[in-house]
């Protein structure tokens, strides 16, 4: 920092959104280049146009001091960026923005919000977004529909012109764990891309075949030769990811699966080939072959580490035990016992409060992102059950869903 050029163009990343009861908004970071001043018109990276810079201050503990100007090297305080959310790059000329803040967790818990009155609902949203901006771990998505903000299988089209056949395998531990590094993307070139399979363990055959690459799911085309298939692939892949967003259980989002294309049957006629006829064939054949492969709802988990007097320990374990957890190691270090294990995180919710009831206050405990792993069998109905009500879906699963 000690290279910073004070006169320079403006560069400043934005690291975090606050609200202040009589300033408003404000956006907080670090001016790499330049010196921030009142009145300027800076550019918020991903946005169009330009924003004004209303004040500019900096932080006194927790207090928020105005100055004429901040320079490059400091943190600034400003107000009037109003399109800037955690991430941003602001900067006096166009420019290419500084990589994207990367989080070790992912948003996992889902709740389920409300408007009293039709006539509450454009303030519940505008205060969703401001949460969303505040802090962009945390995901918003309005459901349209309720008002809510949260074997080979045949796909026919409505008119049965159009048939797909699709089936659906795990992808693979090792696939998914590629995809979320970043190892495997449809950015990369497809050499690159298929050798990166290939490593994951994934067949030379398959391999060579991807079509595309939708979150932690691989899509595989194994046709030949299919007379129409090649115009209608982007209809078809749409049709994919619609399913793959809304699974069949909960509309829920799917995550690992291997989709295979193995034939179609398509119609002549262009008119007959289009969004209404393919994309809810695909989706239905998806879901079908999802069913079929007997998909099942996964629960996000956690590592829990516990250190507690050895006369707490019983007390410690029994917490995590009692949340659907499991107990993987207890040993010594140092003059307290260590408890380590994984628990689901929807379990974890107010485990703060009872861990210190069951310790007498002295355990400290830390809890780290593990993943996810399949719901047990006997919880899976009543859990979608009760995801498909809050959805507004009818509470009945289909009928092909016999396998709980």
């Amino acid at each position: 920092m000690e290279l910073v050029e004070e006169d320079g163009e403006l560069v400043m990343m934005v690291t975090d959104i606050g609200i202040d009861p009589h300033a408003g908004e404000i956006a907080a970071g670090r001016v790499f280049s330049g010196t921030i001043e009142k009145g300027q018109e800076l550019s918020v990276s991903g946005t169009a146009g330009t924003n004004r810079v209303q004040s500019v201050g900096i932080y006194m503990g927790g207090e928020r001091e105005e100055v004429d100007r901040v320079p490059a090297g400091n943190i600034a305080a400003v107000t009037g960026l109003k399109d800037a959310i955690a991430g941003s790059t602001v900067s006096s000329v166009e420019m290419t923005p500084f990589e994207s803040i990367e989080h070790i967790s992912e948003p996992v818990i889902t709740k389920s919000v409300e408007a009293r009155s039709m006539d509450d609902l454009p303030k519940l949203i505008e205060t969703l977004q401001q949460v969303a901006k505040e802090d962009p771990t945390i995901q918003i998505e309005i459901n349209e529909d309720t008002g809510e903000h949260l074997r080979e299988v045949e796909g026919r089209s409505p008119n049965n012109h159009n048939r797909f056949y699709i089936t659906v395998e795990q992808a693979g531990d090792d696939v998914v764990e590629a995809i979320k590094l970043g190892d495997v993307s449809m950015d990369m070139p497809e050499l690159e891309r298929r050798e990166g399979l290939q490593e994951a363990g994934m067949e030379k055959d398959t391999a060579q075949n991807v079509e595309t690459i939708h979150g932690t799911n691989v899509f595989i085309d194994d046709t030949k030769g299919i007379q129409h298939l090649n115009e209608t692939m982007e209809l078809v892949v749409e049709g994919l990811q619609e399913a793959l967003d809304d699974g069949p259980l909960a509309a829920e989002p799917v995550e690992g699966a291997l989709v295979r294309l193995h034939d179609a049957r398509l119609h002549e006629d262009a008119i007959h080939r289009g969004p209404a006829q393919v994309i809810p064939a695909v989706r239905r054949a998806v879901h079908n072959a999802l069913v079929d492969a007997e998909i099942r709802l996964l629960e996000p988990i956690q590592e829990v580490r516990i250190d507690v007097p050895n006369e707490h320990m019983g007390g410690a374990s029994g917490e995590v035990q009692g949340r659907r957890g499991r107990v993987d190691d207890m040993y010594q270090e140092g003059d307290l016992m260590v408890v380590e294990g994984i628990a689901p995180v929807d379990e974890m919710i107010g485990f703060s409060s009872d861990i210190r009831s069951a310790t007498e206050g002295r355990a400290s405990w830390n809890t780290e992102n593990a993943g996810f792993r399949v719901m047990a069998d006997n919880l899976q109905p009543e859990t979608i059950t009760e995801i498909r009500e809050r959805k507004g879906m009818k509470t009945e699963l289909p009928e092909m869903v016999d396998y709980f």
